[in-house]
């Protein structure tokens, strides 16, 4: 487990990855109706994969399908750590899991 905490830490040095810890404390848990990934390209509309506990998951392009996806994700990021204090409590938990 910490050779796994280590490596966010190193990704989130990196210019592309933002990497942000939510609470336990955070008010609402938006992100534990199941997993998305919002895939943004250039010149093509935005896709959405959607995954939720027992049933397969679905893409969709639907623009109102993947903007409530967007608020939800934003509602997320807003409860969350900012990536510098998240990246500090990731070699916190990297220092518990190596002792």
């Amino acid at each position: 487990m910490s050779a796994r905490l280590e490596r966010l830490v190193e990704l989130a040095q990196t210019p592309r990855i933002t990497i942000q810890v939510l609470p336990f404390s955070a008010r609402s848990t938006p992100g534990l109706l199941g997993g998305f990934v919002i895939a943004q390209t250039q010149g093509m509309a935005d896709t959405a994969y959607i995954e939720s506990a027992g049933l397969l998951g679905r893409v969709t392009e639907r623009p109102e399908d993947v903007s409530a996806l967007t608020f939800r994700y934003e509602g997320i990021r807003a409860e969350a750590a900012p990536q510098r204090e998240s990246v500090e409590l990731l070699k916190e938990a990297t220092q518990k899991w190596m002792s």
